[in-house]
């Protein structure tokens, strides 16, 4: 059991009777043997261990959801909290249902935060009407992020020589970014992309791709641990895909979208770097994204508007009002301890709720500000 849902486990059954439906472990989700003996002490929980033969279907698609919702309609529970990339089945339960989704995006720290969302669970940069009080002060809590950006801009050309002279990218090409999703067997999400595998999906792009632009990959740190799948798109690489190496810090596609023409993506959250960083984005998606990304539905709609010079790009003040609004209203620590039952069913009930905000703001106010201090040294 996670980090994150066991302390959700607790919390709620502080207060009502906790059933929780659960498959056995495999492919590293699910509880083991090892596990039931502290998770059955917990007091006011009754666990549902589904095991069947066919209980690893329940991570995607479920060969037979009848079983699983007689299981939950006997229940009959008032609200559901679910881990689940399926979001099909659980909106067939009885009463309410919430998906439990990670919520740290960049370049916010990673702390752990979560959030409760519709069946959306991938809806890019979607936010509610907002008035004009509310978007001004949310821009507020997120003006030290403008004002860094801004002066990054300064840097840009001698930054972006550097990066392409590290990294063998050709400064007379236009260069696209692909920041690759992790496609093992263990990322079940991977069902709802319409590219789920990404040798074909990078196969197809670079057949695509125009003499005068080259793709340019970073890969997931959990897709560089298996060695067949890097050797894969390792045997990608050539004149049009160029690979590139991790930075320092893990990751090279903050300097990479930093100082790349475009970027593709499908449902990472990486798409908040080109957001930031002003560059247009094609995204390949089932889930919507919202109209100030401005984003490109076709490959050679995004290399056509390179080519002109004037593509459309993301909105940067409004990037900035859906960061503050998503910390703001959105985000939550499961090791908050002073979260409750009532904090999680409100988040069910008003998925829009101003009342929370400060509070919100307050638990990432200091991670915003050493954001900001650290967008410098991106792709410097």
């Amino acid at each position: 059991m996670s980090a994150i849902i066991r302390p959700l486990i607790e919390t709620a059954a502080r207060s009502v009777d906790v059933h929780v439906v659960v498959p056995p472990r495999w492919a590293g989700t699910g509880v083991g043997e090892a596990d039931l003996a502290s998770l059955r002490a917990l007091p006011g929980t009754t666990w549902h261990i589904f095991d069947s033969p066919d209980h690893p279907s329940l991570r995607t698609t479920p060969s037979d959801p009848g079983a699983v919702l007689r299981i939950v309609r006997a229940i009959d529970p008032d609200y559901s909290f679910c881990r689940s990339a399926d979001v099909v089945t659980p909106c067939r339960f009885p009463g309410k249902v919430g998906f439990l989704m990670e919520a740290d995006f960049p370049p916010l720290p990673s702390r752990g935060r979560i959030r409760l969302s519709g069946a959306g669970i991938f809806d890019h940069g979607v936010m509610p009407w907002l008035d004009e009080g509310q978007r001004d002060w949310l821009a507020g809590q997120t003006r030290p992020l403008l004002e860094a950006v801004r002066s990054m801009r300064r840097g840009d050309a001698a930054g972006r020589a550097r990066l392409f002279d590290q990294t063998g990218l050709p400064a007379d090409r236009r260069v696209i970014a692909l920041p690759l999703e992790h496609d093992g067997e263990d990322n079940f999400y991977m069902m709802h992309s319409p590219a789920p595998v990404n040798e074909p999906f990078v196969r197809e792009l670079a057949a695509r791709l125009g003499d005068d632009c080259v793709l340019a990959l970073t890969i997931h740190p959990a897709q560089r641990q298996d060695r067949a799948a890097m050797a894969r798109l390792e045997g990608l690489a050539c004149d049009r895909v160029r690979i590139l190496a991790p930075a320092d810090d893990g990751d090279a596609t903050p300097a990479l979208a930093r100082h790349c023409d475009g970027m593709i993506v499908r449902d990472s959250k990486s798409f908040v770097w080109p957001a930031l960083f002003g560059k247009p984005v094609f995204r390949l998606s089932r889930f919507a994204s919202a109209p100030w990304l401005n984003v490109y539905s076709d490959f050679d709609a995004l290399q056509t508007a390179l080519r002109s010079g004037r593509p459309n790009v993301p909105d940067i003040e409004e990037a900035l009002v859906w960061i503050g609004f998503h910390l703001a209203n959105n985000a939550f620590l499961a090791t908050d301890p002073d979260l409750a039952l009532a904090d999680l069913i409100d988040r069910v009930e008003r998925p829009f709720h101003p009342a929370r905000w400060d509070l919100g703001l307050e638990q990432s106010r200091a991670d915003l500000l050493a954001a900001a201090a650290s967008l410098h040294s991106i792709g410097a």
